[in-house]
This record gives C-alpha cells, sequence and structure tokens, in this order.
C-alpha cells in the first residue's frame, strides 16, 4: 500500500464513520502531506481518532482540522449575516458549489471552502451589495468580467457575480447563458439549483479544472458524497444534458474513480490513469497535470507527444479569455 491509497483510506472511513488500522509500513509525514495538499488533513484527521496508537503527528492533522472548525463556525455566521441582508434588500441570489455540499458531509466542517460563490440575479444589485459588504467589515478586493470578490480578514473570502460564464469554459458559454431559468426559489430571495442542475454544474466546474492544470480528491469524494446522499436523481435529464456538453463520458470516469477510491469499485485503464494525476495534483493542479491530462480524451487515452507541443504554443500565445481571467 501507497501513502496516497491510505490517504483514500482515511478520507473513506471518515466520512463512513468506520476505523481503520495502522500501518507500520506507511510514512505518515508523507500522508499529511498529501492531505494538506488536497485541503484533506481536517477530514482525515476523524478516521486517525480511531487509533488506539496514535500516529507521532496526529497533532498535525488536529491543527487541520481545529482550522477547518473554527473556519466552518465563522462562514457559517456570516453567511447566515449576508443572506439575511440579501433577503432584507430583495436582492435575489443563489448560493453555489461548497456551500450546498458541505450540509451533505457528516460533519460540516469536513468540507472546507476557500471562499463563498454566490450568483446574483440582476447587476444593478451590485451597488447595494458593496453598501452591504462594506456595513460588514468586507473590503473590495477584485472586480473582473462581472464578479466582485470580497475579503474580511483573515478567513472570509466571498466571489459574487452575475454571470456564470467565468466559472466555465468558453464552448459551453452557451449552456450557462442565462441560467437563472433553470433556478427554483427557495426562501424570499434565496434560489437553488436543483439536484440535477447542481450535480450537471459540479462536473462542469470540474471538467474546467481538470482539463487545465488537473484537480485534487475532494472534487471526486464531493461526488461520492453527493450520490450517496441524492438517491432519486433523474439521470435521464443528467445524461441528456451532459450529452449536450460533450461531457457524459468524462462524468462516467469520475463516478468510476469516484467509486473506486471510496466505495470499493473497480477501475479500467483510463480512471487509473485519471487515479495517478489527480494524486499527484494537488488542489488546484500542476501543470504536469495539465499535460497528462491531455492524454485522456472522452474516455481514450492517447499519445502525450502533442500535449507537450500543445502546451509550448499556449505558454506563448495564451488566449484573450485567459488573459482576462487571470489579468
Amino acid at each position: 500500500m501507497t501513502e496516497a491509497q491510505y490517504l483514500i483510506d482515511l478520507l473513506r472511513t471518515a466520512v463512513a464513520g468506520e476505523r481503520i488500522e495502522k500501518n507500520e509500513n506507511i510514512n505518515m509525514e508523507t500522508v499529511f502531506a498529501l492531505a494538506k495538499a488536497h485541503d484533506v488533513a481536517n477530514i482525515a484527521c476523524y478516521a486517525l481518532d480511531g487509533l488506539e496508537e496514535k500516529p507521532k503527528n496526529y497533532s498535525d492533522f488536529q491543527k487541520s482540522r481545529d482550522l477547518a472548525v473554527l473556519k466552518d463556525v465563522r462562514q457559517g455566521y456570516e453567511i447566515t449575516r449576508i443572506f439575511e441582508e440579501f433577503n432584507k434588500n430583495n436582492i435575489d441570489f443563489m448560493p453555489l458549489k461548497g456551500y450546498r455540499m458541505k450540509q451533505m458531509y457528516p460533519s460540516s466542517d469536513m468540507r472546507t471552502m476557500a471562499d463563498i460563490d454566490i450568483l446574483i440575479k440582476d447587476s444593478a444589485d451590485f451597488n447595494m451589495i458593496k453598501k452591504i459588504m462594506s456595513e460588514g467589515g468586507y473590503y473590495l478586493s477584485a472586480e473582473k468580467n462581472g464578479e466582485v470578490d470580497y475579503l474580511k480578514p483573515p478567513i472570509m473570502n466571498v466571489e459574487i457575480s452575475d454571470s456564470l460564464l467565468a466559472e466555465v469554459q468558453k464552448k459551453w458559454e452557451w449552456y450557462f447563458d442565462d441560467y437563472w431559468k433553470k433556478a427554483i426559489k427557495d426562501k424570499l430571495s434565496e434560489y437553488k439549483q436543483s439536484d440535477e442542475d447542481y450535480f450537471i454544474y459540479h462536473i462542469v466546474h470540474l471538467s474546467k479544472h481538470y482539463s487545465m492544470y488537473g484537480t485534487g480528491i475532494r472534487p471526486f469524494l464531493d461526488i461520492y458524497i453527493f450520490l450517496k446522499e441524492k438517491k432519486e436523481l433523474n439521470w435521464d435529464y443528467i445524461n441528456g444534458e451532459l450529452e449536450k456538453l460533450d461531457l457524459r463520458k468524462f462524468c462516467e470516469n469520475c463516478i468510476v474513480l469516484s467509486n473506486f477510491w471510496f466505495a470499493n469499485g473497480e477501475k479500467d485503464e483510463v480512471t487509473d490513469k485519471m487515479a495517478e494525476y489527480v494524486i499527484e495534483s494537488g488542489v488546484y493542479g500542476t501543470l504536469e497535470n495539465k499535460l497528462a491530462t491531455r492524454s485522456i480524451s472522452n474516455g481514450k487515452v492517447n499519445n502525450t507527444g502533442i500535449a507537450y507541443i500543445k502546451r509550448y504554443f499556449f505558454g506563448v500565445f495564451p488566449s484573450y479569455r485567459t488573459m482576462t481571467n487571470l489579468y
């Protein structure tokens, strides 16, 4: 067993509430380094709690969890206040990504969030939002492409946008151009995605990171948690929409990898390659993984030589979209 495999086992037993056996042949320093790189050390700590003899660096895992708990409590308080102000001022909004996913984990602090993503319906609300955020102790840190980022040290980062287009690759902009047609009113001015649309968006967002620099373990743990929680999904709708986006095979591969890691499922040649570079990538991926992922296209393993050639052209001639998103 490798350290990466042991980390996967720690995550699986943690979210399942099971016990794990200590492995004397595992370098726990390496396991912790991997866990930190993938932002899952706090989850792994829950599995290590069950060991009678804790590893020497157990306190490192504990510190990660303590920080995650603190962050979870603080984010929860701030989110509640922001949502109350949005509702009070009739600002139609929709929380995205991690906010909803963390509610499905056994403990909400397991699913950390680097930032809070909120979609608003009317760009005219940005002025009122600026007032609300300023009164709450936030300052404007960035503004780009219909998105404003607010910071409140030491841990709060709120990203508010009036469009999902910056979150997806250009070839899928047509699908998200008028996303509010899919929105479901939850309460007052708060909206949500259907379970099916939430999952589709998760796959689209995952594919964006995957196709650029790779992605970490956590999105695949999210898939496992989500599908375990949501038993009655309309798969005809999901598969039909993913077909339109040319992401059905990618989604199938992601589910296979998720099941292999967290539900004792089987893997194949494609998911074996996926597993290798996901483990190596960390949370936001690496340049090497950008090249590795190019070797996997539509469920097939391809020659990697072309990927390296394309990488050089990408580096010298980045697209206008890439430049505007980065700068």
